[in-house]
């Protein structure tokens, strides 16, 4: 017996409920047959009843066989249906239930980010109230400092009060003093014009005795006719009119006394030292007259004459006695009363000098107290904006993520000042703030609370300052945009701590640790001109006076002198600077001969370039160096060289006459221990290894190279150029990062200096003259790029410096300066080098 199919039991299962099926065919076929017999009955045709009947038979005969095979298909199509539904129910229940995971998963995340911001929540609550305490304690502190401020302003308003009152009535006195000096004065004026009114018209009353203009034929004196000779007349005319001038200077002067005059002690001294002048001058006239009058009488009349003067000058003598001695009793009243003046006006004076120190201890802002670090950054950004007339009040430093926050009140500035953000962040690249913080600096004022809080990093964030704008020549016409510049202070402290003196140092290092007879060696297209320039203008900036610029070679490329020189383009420029040499020689040994007077002359800077070009032409080029090596500091002239060789070979000098003396006329190496010897990275390694030995040496030489390395690195990151890397260009970036080994006899050892970008003494230069005729004799093209020209370049006139084509095509422009840019049509380079 073959096994069966779970279907087929389903099936036999489901069979009985489909018996309906029989039934129907049973009924069926009896209805069928009951129809045909009943038909039959009614109308009598037993054939219709027969059909009826065999139909019926033959139905049921039929469909009965085929009962349980429909019931048995019926079962059948009715499990696959229920399988179908069955799969569509389980996909749907699968369904429900990954829908019912993701969302008890989405709960259990909902559940945890609830808990979370529980937390967050009751942190942020926390420090709310935290917040919400140091608010109210400020608060506090405010009102307590605004109590204590009206109550100071009070007790200042109550004391300026009485100092005003006590000024009044000092200045009340003054001018009782002042009037009452004012009487005493007009009553010295009339004493003293009492006294040499009668004195003067005596005087006069016997010149006039002899005056020819009188309108008598003959002069008589005592009744007696007296001639005259024409000598005599001019004589005495002259010594009338003595009179006359001598009476109006007298009373101009006791016009002056008011304003000479200043108290009692004064006017009376003045009267004293009146009286006793007029005492002698009034003699000495006497004198004078009694003289004419015995040249010009009768001998027997000199008795009379004799006996009159005597009589005058026994009534003045009287007369000033007696004044004498009433000043001298006057004058020790006033005396008195001018002491206590004094006294009381300097009272007055230290009493408002007090109220004034009080009145800026209270104006001055109030600073923080501490001494840490912070604490004096926070004083230096409230001095930095005092003196910019800006109150800036400490209130707290709170340390925040990577740094402290400075919180300032401003509440005390007037109306008048611009108390914005944008007028604060003005202030934040002034040099008073630099350093503070490795973070550019951002105020935040909050006008409604006059709050302003400032943020200072201790690390910085990633991002550097804005660069500065670069010089006309340290763009490249065809380089990428150039990454902001790193912050001053922070390079300056890198230089510093590789025991190397900053640019920012550069003019205060050349004032304390430069003679002015500086030598400045390096090689080929090292910089020796432009580092001869920077330091020659730092002396000038000290020293003040002229510069004389002799460039051998003016106007070439590579001329980026901007300072007027005295060889002018197209000369034979070796024997023009010869010349010029000689001049400063015969300058140099004139001032020499004259030293007294040379303390007077103005200072000379003379600045050479190419000294060993001009050696090769100029035989006693090391007797002239020499000269101002060993005495230039007593002629005030300064003298400047640059050269390529680091030897004395070029310039050892003497001429043929003077080349058997010895070396009296012969540079020699020790000369140049009296000058400040200047040397390139590139010229530093070679000194150090020819003077150094041993650990110096080593010391030196690792410095060096720290410092190249250094240097190398600042230029990579902006990309400048110390050294030309195109030699078909040759173009370098004045601003790029340079060091110089210098060697001083004002120092000891030698030290390192970071050169300042070249050309930086463009238009600083005020108060410096130079020799007549000089001018500026770089290109054209070099001088629009240093600025000294304003107008805009066209095209090229001057034919391609490389292939020699003389046209020219417009191809862009410079980024930096806006100017179009011209290449050759045929080389298509473009025609101006920078060097």
């Amino acid at each position: 017996m073959e096994p069966q199919h779970p279907t087929d039991s389903r099936a036999q299962t489901l069979q009985p409920a489909f018996d309906y099926l029989r039934h129907g065919v049973y009924l069926t076929s009896g209805t069928a047959a009951a129809i045909a017999l009943l038909s039959g009955i009614v109308f009598h045709h037993p054939t219709v009843a027969i059909a009826g009947l065999s139909s019926a038979a033959l139905s049921l005969s039929i469909l009965h066989p085929h009962r349980d095979r429909a019931a048995q298909t019926a079962a059948t199509l009715l499990l696959q249906a229920d399988r179908t539904w069955q799969s569509k129910l389980d996909v749907a229940h699968l369904h429900s239930q990954a829908q019912i995971n993701a969302l008890q998963q989405e709960r259990d995340t909902l559940l945890g980010d609830r808990t979370t911001l529980t937390q967050h929540l009751a942190a942020a609550h926390s420090q709310q109230q935290h917040l919400q305490q140091q608010l109210t304690a400020l608060t506090a502190t405010l009102d307590h400092f605004r109590r204590d401020r009206s109550r100071v302003e009070q007790q200042l308003v109550a004391k300026l009060r009485q100092a005003r009152t006590a000024l009044e009535q000092s200045q009340q006195a003054l001018v009782e003093k002042q009037h009452s000096l004012a009487v005493h004065l007009d009553a010295i004026e009339g004493q003293i014009l009492d006294i040499w009114h009668p004195l003067y018209s005596g005087l006069i009353a016997i010149c006039d005795r002899f005056d020819p203009s009188r309108p008598v034929t003959t002069l008589e004196y005592a009744g007696k006719p007296v001639t005259l000779a024409d000598h005599e007349r001019r004589q005495w005319k002259h010594y009338r009119d003595s009179l006359v001038l001598y009476d109006a200077s007298l009373r101009s002067r006791i016009q002056r006394m008011s304003d000479d005059c200043d108290s009692h002690d004064d006017a009376y001294g003045f009267f004293l030292r009146l009286l006793e002048e007029l005492t002698v001058n009034y003699c000495k006239l006497w004198a004078n007259i009694k003289d004419l009058e015995l040249l010009s009488i009768h001998e027997g009349e000199k008795r009379a004459i004799y006996t009159e003067f005597e009589s005058f000058r026994n009534d003045y003598l009287s007369t000033a006695s007696g004044w004498v001695e009433k000043s001298t009793t006057v004058e020790a009243g006033f005396n008195v009363i001018e002491d206590s003046f004094k006294q009381e006006l300097a009272s007055l004076q230290q009493r408002i000098v007090d109220a004034e120190h009080l009145i800026d201890r209270l104006q001055a802002p109030r600073k923080f107290r501490g001494q840490t670090s912070i604490d004096k950054a926070g004083n230096r950004i409230i001095d930095h904006f005092a003196a910019s007339s800006v109150i800036l009040d400490a209130i707290e430093s709170v340390k925040i993520p990577g740094g402290f926050q400075l919180r300032f009140k401003v509440d005390r500035n007037p109306d008048s000042t611009r108390l914005t953000e944008a007028e604060f962040d003005k202030h934040c690249d002034h040099l008073g703030l630099w350093g503070l913080s490795q973070r550019p600096l951002d105020f935040d004022l909050d006008p409604r609370n006059f709050l302003l809080s400032v943020a200072l990093f201790t690390a910085p964030d990633g991002k550097l300052r804005p660069a500065t704008p670069a010089h006309p020549r340290a763009t490249s016409t065809t380089g990428p945009e150039l990454p902001p510049a790193l912050h001053p202070d922070h390079i300056a402290e890198r230089f510093q701590d590789l025991h190397c003196y900053s640019a920012l140092e550069f003019e205060e290092v050349v004032r304390l640790k430069f003679v002015p007879r500086v030598r400045v060696v390096a090689g080929s297209t090292g910089g020796k001109s432009p580092l001869l320039e920077l330091i020659a203008a730092a002396i000038a900036r000290i020293q003040g006076g002229q510069i004389w610029l002799i460039n051998p070679i003016p106007g070439s490329p590579k001329d980026w002198f901007h300072i007027p020189g005295v060889v002018p383009p197209g000369s034979d420029g070796i024997q023009c600077a010869i010349t010029w040499l000689k001049r400063a020689h015969d300058e140099f040994k004139a001032r020499r001969n004259d030293l007294p007077g040379t303390a007077h002359q103005p200072f000379i800077t003379v600045m050479v370039d190419e000294i060993n070009a001009i050696a090769r032409d100029y035989p006693d080029l090391g007797t002239v160096m020499k000269d101002f090596y060993q005495l230039s500091d007593h002629t005030r002239m300064g003298f400047l060289t640059a050269g390529q060789g680091g030897n004395v070979s070029g310039v050892s000098g003497g001429s043929q006459i003077t080349r058997k003396t010895g070396n009296a006329s012969k540079l020699m190496e020790e000369d140049f221990q009296n000058a400040t010897q200047v040397f390139t990275a590139t010229a530093a390694k070679t000194w150090i290894e020819k003077h150094l030995k041993g650990a110096p040496m080593n010391t030196a030489l690792e410095r060096l190279t720290a410092l190249n390395q250094l240097c190398a690195e600042l230029n990579s990151a902006e990309g400048k150029s110390a050294y030309p890397t195109d030699p078909t260009r040759k173009t370098v970036s004045p601003d790029a990062y340079r060091i110089a080994l210098v060697v001083s006899p004002r120092d000891t050892d030698p030290f390192f200096i970071q050169l300042p970008p070249y050309s930086h003494y463009v238009g600083q230069l005020d108060g410096i003259t130079y020799p007549d005729g000089a001018i500026v004799t770089a290109p054209t093209e070099n001088q629009r790029a240093l600025g000294l020209l304003n107008a805009t370049p066209g095209k090229p006139t001057t034919p391609c410096t490389f292939c020699g084509s003389p046209g020219f095509r417009r191809k862009g422009h410079y980024k930096a300066t806006g100017r179009p840019r011209y290449v050759c049509v045929q080389c298509g380079r473009v025609p101006s080098r920078l060097d």
